[in-house]
């Protein structure tokens, strides 16, 4: 039902479908992930990672629930003690095969300031998919921090470039904001 309300953009009512699909089924972990990425694809972060940490505490090993409170972690509530959970989160992605998984991994090691164990990691998700936004965006950041301007801009600018394409307006500004630091 949720799917239909999200083809009729009626947002609010995919939400009360997907919330009464839960209350029926306590033990889904698919409709609170589902609920939680609309969350996130309106804005509204807490509610998602509320979403989030709730399927964790259901079982701590589904690992899109652990990417994405990693992420929103890191991104959305950015903070000492946050960027620290974000690390222990995402440390089991240290080896992982899934570039999101990966790059969560290493945005958290730029995070701490571990740019040598990130470097190689985010060139390696970048060779795997080249043409995601975040991942250039990640690496462009890296680039910055370790004051290798000239990879940095290469990065950052290959960002600003599949934002655009890819309408991502937050990994646009952000990429944006390091260009102008220059």
């Amino acid at each position: 039902m949720a799917s239909i309300y999200l083809a009729q953009s009626k947002i609010e009512q995919a939400i009360a479908a997907y919330q009464k699909g839960i209350n029926v089924n306590e033990k889904s972990i698919i409709l609170p992930l589902q609920k939680a990425s609309l969350h996130e694809s309106i804005g509204d972060f807490t509610g998602a990672k509320i979403l989030y940490e709730n399927v964790l505490a259901q079982n701590p090993d589904v690992e899109p629930a652990i990417n994405n409170l990693a992420s929103l972690l890191t991104d959305r509530f950015p903070s000492e003690e946050n960027i620290n959970k974000a690390v222990a989160l995402s440390e089991r992605f240290k080896s992982a095969t899934e570039p999101y998984y990966l790059d969560t991994y290493a945005w958290t090691q730029t995070l701490k300031g571990n740019f040598d164990n990130a470097q190689g990691i985010l060139e390696r998700v970048v060779s795997l998919s080249p043409d995601v936004a975040v991942f250039n965006y990640h690496l462009g950041a890296l680039y910055l921090k370790q004051d290798n301007k000239v990879e940095a801009e290469n990065y950052l600018k290959k960002a600003v470039s599949l934002a655009e394409k890819q309408k991502d307006q937050t990994i646009l500004d952000n990429a944006n904001k390091l260009l102008e630091s220059f």
